[in-house]
């Protein structure tokens, strides 16, 4: 799973919701396009102001003209109890990349339709499913995340036409300082939007290489959930240019 808000972010997983991870955690909206991570499919679990279910606030974007992105998205739907009007269907002409006005018509129009029929207050948390497009090619001939311009889908705190870096940070932003061991106390990204009812959204993926591997995101998820998590963590901290694909 990934997970990305336009601009500079604030990274979070149910796992960092608790005492064990106080602090925050920062990333560019360069390096954020490629940060990988599983722990969404834990957070419908939690619940919100101690009250809502997170599994209410969970907005699934699924591709209708494939079968297989239809078939993901309803399994982890029945599996994790998010309710069928959550349910989001696109339709865009690639599962690749996408056209300024490809993206507007078949993504942004449609989720943002999507939002205002559910209650965007209401939503937390999109997740894009597998064979949904990930790259868009704005106006100034650069690409771009999807999940950037998804994520702050009304130009809250990017004006509409601007590209690239924002001028400012994304709301939800919080300054660290790993070298000197710096950082605010965490909060997570339910608590901030309560406390601050604003239209941005923590946007993921359920996404692999095939609809099987996407669908064991979740149940290897729902695995831990119950028996705890153990084993080893790999990181790869050998620094390269990113790539575009």
């Amino acid at each position: 799973m990934r997970n990305v808000l336009k601009g500079s972010l604030r990274v979070e997983s149910t796992l960092m919701d608790n005492d064990c991870f106080p602090r925050s955690s920062s990333i560019s909206r360069t390096s954020s396009a490629a940060l990988a991570c599983a722990f969404l499919l834990i957070v419908p679990s939690r619940t919100w102001a101690q009250a809502s279910p997170l599994n209410q606030n969970v907005l699934v974007v699924y591709n209708s003209a494939n079968s297989d992105s239809i078939d993901v998205a309803n399994y982890y739907v029945a599996r994790r109890g998010i309710p069928s009007q959550n349910l989001c269907a696109i339709k865009p002409s690639s599962t690749t990349y996408l056209y300024w006005s490809a993206f507007d018509s078949t993504v942004r129009t449609p989720i943002s339709n999507c939002l205002n029929s559910v209650g965007w207050n209401n939503i937390l948390y999109i997740v894009l499913t597998y064979q949904t497009p990930y790259k868009v090619v704005a106006p100034d001939n650069f690409p771009y995340s999807v999940d950037q311009f998804v994520a702050d889908i009304w130009d809250v705190y990017t004006p509409s036409g601007r590209y690239g870096v924002p001028a400012t940070a994304q709301p939800y932003y919080a300054e660290a300082q790993s070298q000197g061991n710096v950082y605010v106390p965490f909060i997570s990204f339910a608590a901030f939007r309560a406390q601050n009812p604003i239209p941005i959204f923590s946007v993921w993926r359920l996404d692999a290489a095939t609809p099987a591997l996407a669908k064991g995101l979740v149940d290897k998820a729902m695995l831990s959930e119950s028996a705890g998590l153990s084993g080893q963590v790999c990181i790869d901290e050998t620094f390269s240019t990113a790539t575009y694909d």
